[in-house]
């Protein structure tokens, strides 16, 4: 657009500029979005993200980095990973364990029974995305069922039930996403509908309504830049939950699906996906 092109005449006609960090010469001018502050190296600001997520000069959040401007328009953009706020390092595990005794107390029970491999946090999420669901008897709610509610929702956590795989394909509706395919699309076709997700399954687990939003708004920067089911995203999300690499598989699994699925509700997905018997 017409601010990158400015941008570029600016870093090729003038050599004098200077980084506002280490104050030499700017390589590789960056462009911080949304507030356009353009006056780092790409290096310099790369190293500022990883202790803040604010620009130095106006305090704006950064969504990503813009740089490598050439002038014949092309660049590239880059979505640092979110620092993880100390509210998950230093309370997560207390709070998500206090507000969730029963369910955290009857998980040893529940993961000797799963079969899962135990030797490295790598193999067991390989095993993990690669587990066949239909061998197991398919459970199907009835009518009478009411699969949106809490209370169904956190017993899919506490017995670690992973909803069967919906392949992708016209017929499904379903399709492959990746954190690059949502870099790429607009943050109105999806925020509103992960947002949905997010809050019910983390109302689920009976946090307050501040803890809600601040796990929210983490997994929604979260997502741009690593993919669901990633070893970063996962041990990020285990962070979350407390140090619980389980429950962070599992709810790993249960977000990709429904953002995989066609629908912008929860009540559809909720009559599509299929789990095990408890």
């Amino acid at each position: 657009g017409k601010m990158y092109e400015t941008e570029q005449r600016r870093q090729h006609s003038s050599s004098s500029e200077h980084c506002l960090i280490c104050l030499g010469s700017i390589i590789d001018k960056t462009i911080l979005e949304p507030c356009n502050h353009s006056d780092y190296c790409f290096r310099c600001i790369l190293t500022w993200t990883k202790q803040s997520d604010r620009c130095p000069l106006c305090s704006t959040s950064i969504n990503h980095l813009t740089h490598l401007l050439t002038l014949d328009g092309n660049y590239e953009r880059f979505f640092p990973l979110p620092n993880l706020p100390s509210i998950f390092k230093e309370q997560s595990s207390s709070n998500f364990r206090a507000s969730n005794s029963n369910l955290s107390s009857e998980l040893s029970t529940q993961i000797s029974t799963t079969n899962r491999a135990s030797s490295s946090s790598s193999i067991i999420i390989t095993k993990t995305t690669e587990k066949t669901y239909c061998t197991s008897k398919i459970h199907r709610a009835s009518p009478l069922d009411s699969r949106s509610t809490l209370s169904y929702r956190r017993s899919i956590y506490k017995n670690l039930l992973y909803s069967k795989h919906i392949p992708s394909n016209r017929f499904t509706g379903f399709r492959s996403i990746t954190s690059k395919k949502l870099r790429r699309s607009d943050p109105k076709d999806w925020i509103p509908k992960i947002t949905l997700f997010l809050e019910r399954e983390f109302r689920a687990f009976e946090l307050d309504q501040k803890e809600i939003d601040y796990r929210i708004s983490y997994v929604l920067k979260i997502l741009p830049v690593l993919d669901c089911k990633s070893e970063g995203c996962i041990r990020i999300l285990t962070d979350i939950f407390g140090g619980n690499l389980d429950m962070a598989q599992l709810f790993a699994h249960e977000l990709l699906s429904f953002l995989r699925s066609p629908f912008q509700e929860l009540k559809p997905w909720d009559e599509v996906v299929q789990y095990p018997n408890p």
